[in-house]
């Protein structure tokens, strides 16, 4: 009887125990769980964080702007997404993104300093590069016709551009030192040159490479000879000394200039921010068709004017370059660099001109419109100013002609001796007449209704520097070449 009662009494004692360990274990799993022991983290209450990103290796670890760097690591997220990468606190573009691995270049104005990257506002431990100064130049070649070669028709150029520790920003081709339009900013770098826009002579052709940090690198030059089919029997053309009213041929025989003209043959114009291309060729065959022999060339100095018309116009092209980096100019554009002419304006003037003088056609050339500028400009206020180049707002050069909103627009024309703005106007008219030298059909109008004030100094200093650069010879101590 006794021994039962033991047995039964120690059964009660191991069941209580287990539940007593059960009743333990439980306490512990649940407090595992609300400290979040083997969950995923959740905002709303529970879990623990992610882990933050971290960079555990650069490749290379110093480098130029441009420069493609490998970040390794761990906890990245497997997309970029928000997520980002500085290089001493500037801003870097990835080229690919993965949980363990970034490819980025090194962004431009970066310096030496701590590579970071952050993840869900998270930042890494930053891990030490250097910028070093690229100092190397890209190389560049160029491909076009065979050098020396003779060609009338048009050709393409393409070039190849490498370089040893950054990439190529952009490429440009130069006709005779002057570019020939955009910058190329992706491979293949290839245009079309009509050759017919050039004169008919020898040409070098060059490429030049730009990186980053603004290194450049020129190919070696390819030289053409252009050679155009040309009528040569028109002038040039000279007053009569027995009329007046007419101009005379190399032959003396009597020429009256007849003809019609429109304002937009050289320079597109429309009240779209794009105009629309002038369909040139159409416009000389009806010149031709109706026995005229005479146009004007019509060149307006704003690229865009305000009240012509009752209306608002946009003109292109301009014979400047716009600035590829510096905005503000008063239309909305970006500023123009004084230095730098836009070839495809005088390339157009050319080309224009030689189909008129293959159609027996005389172009009258205007170099300037004093009534465009006086009459009709816009103000100074970006983006609905005129972005006339000459006035300060409007370009990198700190060249003023003084104007400012609600002013006549004439300064430009009234200045009273040499200055900056003269001497933008002085290198435009020698640039027009290099490009103009070879035909023979070209009458220059210096300008169309200028300023009465003009007649002070602007149109005897630009008369004195036409004829003299025209002849050679040595004006106000500068000596041109015949």
């Amino acid at each position: 009887m006794s021994g039962t009662v033991q047995f039964v009494m120690k059964n009660k004692f191991v069941t209580g125990t287990l539940r007593q360990f059960v009743r333990s274990w439980l306490v512990f799993a649940l407090a595992a769980t609300a400290v979040g022991c083997g969950t995923a983290y959740s905002p709303s209450g529970g879990g623990n964080p992610p882990p933050p990103p971290s960079i555990t290796s650069l490749s290379p670890t110093s480098g130029a702007a441009g420069t493609p760097v490998t970040i390794t690591g761990a906890y990245f997220g497997a997309t970029q997404g928000t997520s980002t990468v500085t290089f001493n606190g500037t801003s870097a573009t990835p080229t690919s993104w993965s949980a363990t691995s970034i490819s980025v270049p090194v962004p431009a104005g970066a310096t030496t300093g701590s590579v970071v990257v952050t993840v869900g506002g998270v930042a890494s431990t930053g891990v030490s590069f250097t910028v070093v100064p690229d100092t190397t130049a890209p190389v560049v070649t160029i491909t076009a016709p065979a050098n020396g070669a003779t060609v009338s028709a048009t050709i393409t150029l393409t070039a190849t551009a490498t370089d040893s520790d950054s990439a190529v920003s952009f490429v440009q081709f130069l006709v005779d030192g002057a570019n020939t339009g955009a910058q190329l900013t992706t491979a293949p770098y290839s245009i079309s040159l009509d050759t017919t826009a050039l004169s008919n002579a020898t040409h070098t052709l060059t490429a030049v490479a730009q990186d980053p940090s603004g290194n450049k690198g020129t190919s070696s030059a390819v030289t053409i000879t252009v050679s155009n089919t040309t009528s040569t029997s028109m002038g040039p053309l000279k007053k009569s000394t027995v009329n007046t009213r007419y101009f005379v041929d190399p032959g003396g025989n009597g020429v009256f200039l007849s003809g019609s003209h429109t304002w937009n043959d050289v320079q597109d114009t429309d009240q779209s921010a794009s105009p629309a291309a002038f369909p040139f060729a159409n416009y000389v065959s009806m010149l031709k068709g109706d026995g005229q022999n005479a146009t004007i060339l019509w060149r307006k100095d704003m690229p865009r004017e305000c009240g012509w018309n009752s209306g608002t116009w946009n003109l292109q092209p301009q014979p400047w370059l716009r600035s590829t980096t510096i905005s503000g100019a008063s239309d909305g554009g970006n500023k123009f660099d004084l230095t730098q002419f836009n070839q495809q304006f005088f390339d157009r003037m050319h080309a224009e001109a030689l189909t008129l003088q293959q159609n027996g056609i005389y172009a009258i050339m205007e170099l300037f419109d004093g009534s465009n500028v006086a009459g009709y400009r816009c103000g100074t206020t970006s983006p609905t100013g005129d972005g006339y180049p000459l006035t300060g707002v409007n370009n990198i050069n700190s060249v003023d002609d003084g104007y400012v909103s609600g002013s006549g627009g004439e300064g430009s024309f009234i200045m009273q001796t040499n200055n900056a703005v003269s001497n933008a106007e002085d290198a435009y008219v020698k640039k027009m007449l290099d490009t103009m030298n070879d035909l023979q059909n070209v009458v220059y109008e210096l300008a169309e209704e200028q300023p009465i004030e003009t007649s002070t100094f602007w149109i005897p200093h630009m008369y004195g520097l036409i004829k003299t650069y025209e002849a050679g010879g040595t004006w106000e101590g500068t000596t041109y070449p015949g």
